[in-house]
């Protein structure tokens, strides 16, 4: 389930983005893992489909420490990597901006901090400095990246907000679920399967969707 402060837009080199429709603190709780969220496959099925499906499969998924792979339920799914990203995982389970993004700036996470079967590789060109140039999804990540990871999120952590409203579903299936003013983000419905599922998705139930239609 993502913030709802986001909007979804075609970025200059990966497709579509996310894009923050106003200003958004250092702190606040950007997307999270919710019952509404699908496990799709496991990593082990995974292998078991032709080349093409675990392309896509693993283009619109993110892995899991348990072995799942799992579609979100928003349009959080369109969110693009950045080596210096301004919104990272919490170990809580959620993701938070782990610095002031402007209105109109993309968020960004770090694929690095997935779990994805057999250590997923692709080139970057996010422009950010130090780019890692090509990115390995490998866990455990390297001590120097976790280290780095921990310090920032740890930074955030004391000033915990959450937005307004969260949003589930994408284009006219996106439903809205106001917050109260004093919830509590420990007390986030995060959503604990029980394990991955044995077998994948049918054929284009993981396909990406124009998010405006």
């Amino acid at each position: 389930m993502i913030a709802d402060l986001v909007t979804v837009e075609r970025t200059r080199r990966c497709g579509w983005g996310l894009f923050a429709r106003e200003p958004i603190p250092a702190g606040t709780v950007i997307d999270y893992r919710c019952a509404r969220c699908r496990v799709v496959c496991s990593h082990e099925a995974l292998q078991r489909e032709p080349p093409e499906r675990r392309e896509a499969l693993l283009e619109h998924t993110y892995g899991t420490p348990a072995g799942e792979l799992v579609l979100d339920c928003s349009v959080g799914r369109y969110m693009n990597h950045r080596c210096r990203p301004n919104v990272l995982e919490a170990p809580a389970g959620f993701d938070v901006a782990v610095e002031p993004i402007a209105a109109g700036e993309e968020l960004a996470c770090d694929y690095r901090q997935f779990h994805e079967p057999g250590g997923a590789a692709f080139d970057c060109a996010c422009g950010a400095p130090g780019c890692a140039g090509r990115i390995v999804c490998l866990q455990p990540a390297p001590p120097a990246l976790e280290r780095a990871w921990a310090q920032r999120i740890g930074a955030v952590m004391g000033r915990l907000r959450l937005p307004r409203a969260f949003v589930s579903g994408i284009g006219p299936e996106a439903e809205r679920f106001p917050v109260a003013p004093d919830a509590d983000p420990a007390e986030l419905p995060l959503a604990r399967e029980p394990g991955p599922a044995a077998s994948c998705a049918p054929p284009g139930a993981v396909a990406g969707k124009d998010p405006g239609k």
